[in-house]
């Protein structure tokens, strides 16, 4: 199997390390859009039309694109937009720079792969640019948070069989003549059973990295099906915590092991 076409862990968003100018309102600056423990804190740009532009300081290797909405709630982005993910070596944009991509638009968010068969981690740039026009969208722009980064994956993609739950948190209790009475909360995506088997060193030192970084108390971005083979974006793109305990390795053979982690959505 291909490595572009693998499951990806992605926790290193480089908008958080670059300098950034896009337009904002007060109240929902841009730097909302990479404070996933705060997902409902937004940003909106004033305009339907706009451009964000990042300079990473250096070189920096990108293999996935983003944006997400609040969660429980429809993306602010209608699937009428055009976005388009541009990079350089040089900050100047003019329509000719050396990577350009369109990114589709979903229910829940956008997204683009970044990555190809011949490079399987992605492309280095310094400078990035994402254009966004939404003109015919009545509703103002609203963008929870934005990833683009690159990832981590395994020799062997993930495990078949894992569980997909769709849990809704709303409070219900019955009254004695039985009538039910309801305080709606946020329905959460949590994700069991995930698994890669015969991980060998260089799998588990860059896994066991990751975990010593983020451990359960930083959130992620986990992509089953990066390349859409199987599973469209919004059902396998989630924004996600480890589950109440960091993967379990399991010993098999030699120096070979089994991991396995469940994952709940980032509310």
């Amino acid at each position: 199997m291909l490595e572009y076409k693998r499951s990806r862990l992605c926790d290193n968003n480089q908008v958080e390390k670059a300098t950034a100018i896009a337009p904002e309102l007060t109240g929902y600056e841009f730097v909302n859009i990479y404070d996933l423990k705060n997902r409902n804190k937004t940003y909106r740009p004033g305009t339907n039309d706009f451009s964000i532009s990042l300079d990473m300081g250096m070189s920096t290797n990108i293999s996935f694109f983003g944006l997400f909405g609040k969660s429980d709630s429809p993306f602010g982005i209608s699937d009428q937009a055009v976005i388009t993910v541009r990079a350089s070596m040089i900050d100047f944009f003019d329509g000719n720079e050396p990577f350009i991509q369109t990114i589709p638009v979903d229910e829940l968010g956008a997204y683009g792969d970044i990555s190809n068969s011949t490079d399987t981690q992605g492309i280095s740039y310094r400078y990035w640019q994402i254009d966004i026009n939404d003109e015919y969208n009545s509703d103002p722009l609203e963008i929870a948070y934005m990833y683009l980064g690159d990832h981590i994956n395994f020799s062997y993609n993930l495990n078949v069989g894992f569980s997909f739950e769709q849990r809704d948190l709303t409070r219900s209790q019955r009254s004695d003549s039985g009538k039910i009475f309801t305080s709606r909360k946020p329905q959460q995506r949590n994700i069991n059973g995930l698994g890669v088997n015969y991980i060998g060193t260089k799998d588990r030192k860059k896994s066991q990295a990751m975990i010593d970084r983020i451990g359960i108390h930083t959130p992620f971005l986990l992509v089953l099906d990066p390349t859409e083979c199987t599973f469209e974006y919004d059902f396998s793109c989630t924004l996600v915590y480890f589950t109440r305990k960091v993967p379990v390795y399991t010993h098999v053979v030699k120096d070979l092991f089994n991991i396995n982690f469940t994952c709940e959505e980032v509310l």
